[in-house]
Order: structure tokens, then sequence, then C-alpha cells
């Protein structure tokens, strides 16, 4: 794909408190310690300079450096099972979360509980059945690239509200991010209700 040199600063829709973006990648491991039998899980929640998949004239790319606020004042952030608050396997203010930015992403490690919840986790991954990881943020700052075949809008500050491990990976479109898109085809001055899909998408995550 062509993209122009143009990149545009539009602010982002500011969310209210409880509206969350969620995005997802795979890829998780497990280590046991032979002696103690503790398992630590090691994976990334983001992955960065990665095209997401297509959300209709649009794609999303999390820069390096986008989570480096947060971990700079050591914010507490909890991990969770599928973003569920009442299934906390780690948390970073008791360190048994700890997270870092490398050159690959968001780099997470936790130390599992001795839960019912936790040991069926660890089974799960152990046998294939799960192996997503996924973050909730909202944006702080971002850039829209304008391309001739799509739009990418590049994450370059967020605020990291939590991680998760998830059964079901993907990277999925938030109205936020359709609101944020329509926001920046309207600075360009282009007619974004020409883009059907797009309208249409916006209507939907409207009404849900």
């Amino acid at each position: 794909m062509k993209i122009k040199t143009n990149q545009i600063q539009v602010r982002d829709f500011k969310p209210a408190a409880d509206e969350v973006e969620i995005r997802q990648f795979t890829g998780i491991e497990l280590r046991k310690d032979e002696k103690t039998n503790a398992i630590t899980l090691r994976g990334y929640a983001a992955v960065f300079n990665s095209e997401s998949q297509d959300f209709g004239g649009w794609r999303e790319v999390i820069e390096p450096g986008a989570f480096k606020a947060d971990l700079d004042l050591k914010k507490d952030v909890r991990a969770m099972i599928g973003h569920d608050s009442g299934r906390i396997i780690g948390r970073s203010k008791s360190n048994t979360l700890r997270m870092s930015e490398d050159e690959r992403g968001l780099a997470v490690e936790i130390n599992l509980p001795d839960t019912t919840d936790a040991r069926d986790l660890a089974a799960n991954i152990s046998a294939g059945n799960i192996d997503g990881m996924s973050f909730g943020f909202r944006t702080r700052s971002a850039i829209w690239e304008e391309g001739e075949e799509y739009d990418i809008r590049h994450l370059n500050d967020v605020e990291l509200l939590e991680v998760s491990v998830v059964a079901f990976p993907a990277y999925p479109a938030t109205s936020i991010g359709v609101r944020s898109h329509t926001d920046f085809l309207n600075t360009k001055g282009k007619n974004c209700r020409t883009d059907e899909p797009l309208r249409r998408r916006l209507l939907d995550l409207r009404q849900s």
C-alpha cells in the first residue's frame, strides 16, 4: 500500500468513564518452577508496528512508546481472565503482574495465584485451548495517516487500564475508533456518507 506523506493530528473523541477500547493478540507461554510448582505466564498484550485488520476503510498501528507514560509512573494495573474484574490473576502493585516495553511490544509476566480460576487457566493454556492476550485502554494521543487504499490510526500514547488472558483473540473495531475515523474524514473534507459500510458500522455501534 502506498501511504501519502501527510499525517494529520486530529482529536480522538473523549470516551466516557465506562467506554473502553480493547485490542487482542495471540501468543502465551507458561513456565513452572519445579521446586515450588509456581507457574508464570508470559506473553504480549500488544505488538508494535503491526497493522490491525481492516475496520472498514481504516486500520490501526500501536507505536513504540505508547505505554511508556503509564509504565514510568508505575500505574497500578490488574491482570484478569477475559476482562472480568471478578477474576483477577495479577496486579502490578503487588508485583504479581510485571509489564515492560521491548522492541516487539508490551511484554507481560504474571505469577499465577493458587486459585481454581488460575489452575484452570493454566490447564487450558497447556492444552492449547487458550492462547490470547489483550489490553483495555483509552487513547490519549493518536495521529491519522491518509492512505490511497485505507487510512491508518497511529496510537502514540494510551492510558493502560488492564491486561487480560482471552479465549478468542481478535482485533475488534470500537465505536470510539469509528467515530475518530469519521472525525478524520470530516477534517479532510471527505463525505464519509459515501462510505456505506463505514456508515452502517457506525450506526450499529451507536445503537449497541
